[in-house]
């Protein structure tokens, strides 16, 4: 029977595409029928249909199969050519596909236009075994080469359209895709590559490489990656346009079964019993524990980032980032974060639960603030903190590796809150060299206009520094305003102490030799101390003192070994002594505290040529042990004491001339009675006292208010 069809309508088993308005032939014979140029057009697509379905074994040319005889009835065989043009990517089209490959192109929001030619038939015995079904319940199989343009990629996440102007040729298996010659657009990038979606026995994998020009870095391309490539972002958090080199081949995320391929369960059952395949969920991801192999190679355009390992953000980056498996390999970048440049280089294993990082870091002009405290790991950071260091600084880290530590690895005693990025504690292995150009530090006696470097090398453990060790060199400063030069420290910090010494402190203050050692405690618990020790030697008493009378000159000698607590100046406690020799001197210079210069006014009308003191420091009290000062024709000798906080001086002193005569026997006694009748008291005001801390720089001085000899006021 022949049978012509001009309007007919109905759904291939095989391939179940609606069919509506066909024309064409059907020659019907026993056992099987020919389809002829079946055609359905719709607008400006088409699909036609030729081929055999043979249903009686051994009829219209088919050789006989094992176990059938020739004229009985088998299943269906077709073996149909399949020619479609302009197709759209619509819900019809997708329905017809089996479900596992349906659900995964509507995860992906695919649409476009094909052009398809194909076959669906039903495989020898000899292709069997090496011929995939389309569902472990059929005998049927199919292969498809689809054009496709003007497609898109739309996720159904709601995040926007991955890309668009997609084209690509594939060819469609019922266990997998190949994909060439694939172009797309994504804004005003352009992407290009290569793939295979494959999904037998259930286990979908992806292989893709590919190469995107110009591509925006963006939430939606984000969504898209797979889950190892998202640690790879989160390890650098990029922002930008960049040029990229793809390589994936693994899994895909795997929410329930469908087909039951190769397990004997039926396609529906396991649709209806299991659910469907997607790409992952971005949302609501699950662990996929086969293996992956991801690499990206991003070259920048026009790009920042932000190390997860050192969080500070830079921007005009250059250089190339590449992403293998959750490690990531820094290259040659460089960047800037304002005025500052730097440099990186390295090498980071990044997972969800910790990291651990190789890194070379160099930068020029990078200032001390908020952002730098910030990008330092915690223990690092606490060390700009306690030397107070402001300014300008350019640095180079040979050594710098940053090991974030899982939330497991750290003991809840030695954890630490920060407002960080990182949350987690880190350990740090650090070998630093620090240039500071107009800055300022605090090592127990406070720097200013900081010209020259530190060379350090310590640890970090649990967010805590642990070890520290290397030199300080300065060639140019300020001491407490006062110019100074050439100084040299040593710092040393025990790994299993909370303290840092600062020794070896030698340099050149205003004229003289200053040299000493400063021990800082710094404990979890409670305020922070210092113990030091230092020793001024011939220093200019008119530089030090900033006196700026014309005739005034000396040299002045001093020691001093104070502790207490950094931040309350009442708690401090210690001894000094100094020395001064020279002309026109009428008041004595005291160096009390770390550098705080006092100069004390005497009742004198005369100059003196060498005075000394020795004193010892309580809280805001100095106590004058003694104190001499010496002319040609005076011996002034005395004690008392001076209050920072009452700002009030109080002191009794005698005077002699040690050129008068001796009387024997007599002049001990005529010496006694003269120093019990000729006291002098002496009462006087602190001027430009500000004692806030306990480093005040500041030079201060005493007016005197009252002087009484023998009880007479005058």
């Amino acid at each position: 029977t022949d049978v012509d069809l001009k309007d007919a309508s109905g759904k291939m088993v095989a391939f179940p595409y609606p069919l509506e308005h066909v024309t064409g032939r059907l020659e019907i014979r026993e056992g099987y029928v020919d389809i002829l140029n079946a055609t359905m057009k719709k607008a400006d697509s088409s699909l036609t249909i030729d081929g055999r379905v043979t249903w009686r074994a051994g009829v219209g040319g088919k050789a006989l199969e094992a176990g059938e005889t020739r004229n009985q009835v088998t299943k269906p065989r077709p073996d149909l050519k399949i020619t479609a043009r302009n197709v759209p990517l619509d819900q019809n089209l997708l329905d017809a596909l089996p479900e596992d490959r349906r659900q995964w192109l509507e995860k992906v929001g695919l649409t476009g236009t094909l052009d398809i030619d194909g076959r669906v038939w039903r495989p020898s015995a000899a292709e069997m075994n090496s011929t995939a079904k389309i569902a472990s319940d059929s005998e049927l199989t199919h292969a498809f080469d689809i054009a496709l343009r003007d497609g898109r990629l739309w996720p159904t996440d709601g995040g926007g359209y991955a890309v668009s102007g997609l084209s690509a040729r594939l060819h469609l298996l019922p266990d997998g895709m190949k994909v060439n010659d694939l172009h797309a657009k994504r804004g005003e990038g352009d992407l290009v590559g290569r793939g295979e979606v494959n999904w037998p026995h259930n286990k979908p994998t992806i292989f893709f490489s590919g190469t995107a020009t110009q591509l925006a870095l963006d939430s939606t391309l984000y969504k898209v990656l797979p889950p190892v490539a998202k640690q790879g972002w989160d390890a650098v958090h990029p922002e930008g346009v960049v040029d990229l080199d793809m390589t994936y081949h693994g899994g895909v995320g795997v929410e329930r079964r469908v087909s039951g391929l190769g397990s004997g369960v039926s396609g529906e059952d396991a649709v209806a019993s299991a659910g469907s395949l997607s790409l992952p969920d971005t949302r609501h991801p699950t662990p996929d524990t086969r293996s992956s192999d991801f690499d990206l190679i991003i070259h920048p355009r026009q790009l920042a980032a932000t190390v997860q390992a050192v969080p500070y953000h830079l921007t005009d980056i250059s250089g190339t980032v590449r992403v293998n498996n959750g490690h990531v390999t820094l290259t040659d970048l460089s960047a800037k974060h304002g005025a500052a440049t730097l440099r990186v280089a390295g090498s980071g294993n990044v997972s969800n639960d910790a990291s651990d990082w190789d890194l070379r870091l160099a930068g020029d002009g990078c200032p001390v603030d908020t952002e730098f405290r910030k990008a330092l790991p915690s223990g690092l950071a606490s060390l700009v903190d306690s030397l107070k260091m402001s300014g300008v600084v350019s640095f180079d880290f040979a050594k710098l590796g940053v090991r974030t530590l899982s939330a497991g690895m750290a003991s809840t005693s030695t954890r630490v809150n920060t407002t960080k990025p990182e949350s987690r504690p880190v350990d740090v292995d650090f070998g630093v060299k620090l240039s500071l150009k107009d800055g300022s530090m605090d090592v127990g006696v406070p720097f200013g206009k900081v010209k020259g470097n530190l060379a350090l090398e310590g640890t970090v453990r649990n967010s805590k520094l642990a070890a520290l060790s290397g030199p300080l060199d300065l060639s140019e400063l300020t001491i407490g305003n006062r110019a100074a030069s050439d100084v040299h420290a040593e710092f040393y910090k025990p790994a299993d102490q909370d303290a840092l010494r600062i020794g070896r402190i030698n340099g050149k203050l205003a004229g003289g030799e200053v040299a000493g050692q400063v021990d800082l405690a710094f404990p979890d618990v409670g305020p922070s101390r210092y113990v030091m020790n230092l020793v001024l030697r011939n220093a200019d008493v008119k530089d030090l003192t900033g006196d700026s009378a014309p005739d005034l000159s000396g040299e002045l000698s001093a020691s001093l070994a104070l502790e207490g607590d950094w931040t309350n100046s009442n708690t401090r406690r210690g001894r000094g002594d100094v020395a001064v020799a020279g002309r026109q001197m009428y008041k004595i210079p005291l160096v009390l505290g770390l550098l705080q210069v006092t100069n004390l006014s005497l009742p004198i009308q005369q100059p003196f040529s060498e005075g000394s003191a020795r004193y010892t420091v309580e809280g805001p009290t100095v106590t004058f042990d003694s104190l001499e000062l010496r002319s040609k024709d005076m011996l002034m000798s005395g004690s008392g004491q001076l209050n920072f906080n009452t700002k009030k001086v109080a002191m009794t002193f005698t005077t002699d001339n040690p050129n008068w005569p001796k009387v024997p026997i007599l002049g001990d006694i005529v010496q006694t009675a003269k120093h019990e009748l000729l006291q002098i008291h002496v009462k006087g005001t602190l001027e430009e006292a500000k004692p806030t801390t306990t480093n005040p720089t500041n030079t201060s001085s005493t007016t005197v208010d009252e002087v009484t000899s023998g009880g007479e006021k005058r």
